[in-house]
């Protein structure tokens, strides 16, 4: 009987440590999911927001350009709507989704600026006739 409660006296403090080392590798692997999901959040929020004001700024400024232009629009145009653009998406972006996605990228405006470069794209190849 001695003996076991020698065991045991033994045992109890290694379960004791692989119980709190499961414990906080638990944790660990919890608190990573929870960033991940708020960093997929914070992007696909940013795409949202992005794809919106794309979408607004071609229906109010770039058909009406096109059309007094003869369907081309310049370079100085172009580089204002992507500008004006790039402002409505970073007035719309709250500040905790620009945290996150600044925790995620050191050049925030350059990564947005390249998610209007991507938007733009793509419409044009939903729309060859345009």
């Amino acid at each position: 009987m001695n003996l076991f409660v020698e065991l045991t006296k033994l045992l109890l403090p290694i379960a004791a440590l692989l119980v709190t080392a499961a414990i906080g590798l638990g944790a660990k692997l919890l608190r990573e999911k929870a960033k991940n999901e708020i960093f997929g959040r914070a992007v696909t929020t940013a795409e949202k927001v992005v794809k919106a004001a794309v979408l607004e700024a071609q229906q109010t400024v770039v058909d009406s350009l096109k059309e007094r232009n003869g369907g081309k629009l310049t370079d100085d145009e172009k580089k204002w709507i992507k500008d004006k653009v790039l402002n409505s998406v970073k007035q719309r972006i709250t500040t905790e989704t620009a945290k996150e996605l600044q925790s995620i990228t050191a050049d925030l405006e350059g990564y947005l600026s390249d998610l209007i470069e991507a938007q733009v794209y793509g419409n044009k190849a939903l729309m060859p006739g345009k």
